[in-house]
């Protein structure tokens, strides 16, 4: 216990490390918001999102933090700073845990890590790179959704081609950075998008609400994390280059600048080919008919003929499932925060 009382922040500790550890922990939670990409492969999904974008958060929150809390009852952090890459293994190797606890920390790290982050970012790009195909930016090839399984087969081929030309060269560190620090510059134009649509449209049907002032938060914090992860990028470009710090940065920062420059490009290239949205009213004539139609077999369910919300013994089933796990999260939220208090006040 007493290793729990090693200064929170080590010595030296600048804003901008400081900013570059928040982002960090921004990047463990990438990922959560990306289910709505997935409607269409979702079943109930004005029903089941909501509750799983809630649920996803507070999973991550505890991993990660109990990951971090039993690190750093195991090891000093200077044991756990030194293999930058691997402080869990070191941290068990210096408890005495011996060879074989250290095999399976990395079994399950790759069993337990690389092929559901994979699945999820397949999926979530895949379903991107549809729904831009199916709109004319980008070739409409990407917009075919398999006839048997509804998925959006070539872009899928597509992105994991692209992955293990990324993962090949070990260029991951430095392009999932980079592209977290993208998706915060795509979270602002989002927020900015809500803010219009509220002000704009402020009686049409929000299956999922929020207070105004989110939003505005979420583009300050938003702002603040990439500064964070472009100081990242910029260590890693730096490290990985053998250049200078200060360029590391300015390559970091002129390589965000590339991938805007080109998604501008292509957005005024394409935006005439690109069909109008249609009213709402169509749209929900459209889409939303089908919320509480229970008649249509499953097998038969498409993107625009599916029920989006759960009813009767369907939405009983999911709503239980849902109260299990908040209990199940909220009691280990309270037990870590009872020993986060025991650590800092007592120990």
């Amino acid at each position: 216990m007493e290793l729990y009382q090693q200064p929170f922040f080590a010595e030296g500790i600048t804003p901008l490390l400081f900013l570059m550890a928040v982002g960090l922990a921004y990047w463990a939670f990438v990922g959560t918001e990306l289910g709505g990409t997935l409607a269409g492969e979702i079943k109930y999904p004005l029903t089941t999102l909501p509750k799983g974008f809630l649920i996803s958060v507070m999973l991550v929150f505890l991993v990660n933090v109990w990951v971090i809390g039993i690190s750093l009852g195991l090891a000093p952090g200077a044991v756990l700073g030194s293999p930058i890459a691997a402080p869990i293994a070191a941290a068990t190797q210096y408890a005495g845990a011996g060879g074989f606890a250290i095999a399976m920390i990395a079994l399950a790290a790759a069993v337990g890590m690389h092929p559901p982050t994979l699945n999820a970012n397949l999926s979530e790009t895949g379903r991107t790179l549809y729904a831009t195909g199916k709109e004319g930016v980008i070739p409409k090839w990407f917009g075919r959704l398999s006839p048997k399984f509804k998925t959006p087969v070539n872009a899928l081929i597509f992105v994991a081609i692209l992955f293990c030309a990324v993962i090949a060269p070990n260029l991951v560190m430095i392009l999932g950075a980079g592209a977290c620090a993208m998706s915060l510059v795509l979270y602002i134009v989002l927020m900015m998008s809500i803010i219009m649509l509220k002000k704009r449209r402020p009686n049409i049907e929000r299956p999922f609400k929020v207070h105004m002032v989110l939003p505005i938060l979420a583009i300050v914090f938003s702002g603040v994390l990439a500064v964070g992860l472009t100081y990242y990028i910029g260590t890693q470009v730096a490290k990985e280059m053998g250049v200078s710090l200060v360029m590391g940065e300015i390559i970091s920062i002129a390589l965000g600048l590339l991938f805007a420059i080109i998604g501008i490009v292509l957005y005024f290239a394409t935006r005439k080919t690109m069909e109008a949205p249609p009213p709402f009213e169509e749209f929900r004539g459209k889409i939303m008919k089908v919320d509480d139609d229970e008649t249509i077999p499953e097998e038969e369910w498409t993107e625009l003929r599916a029920p989006m919300r759960a009813t009767g013994e369907a939405l009983k089933k999911i709503n239980r499932q849902y109260r299990i796990m908040l209990a199940i999260c909220l009691s280990l939220i309270a037990v870590t925060a009872a020993f986060t208090a025991y650590i800092y006040f007592v120990v």
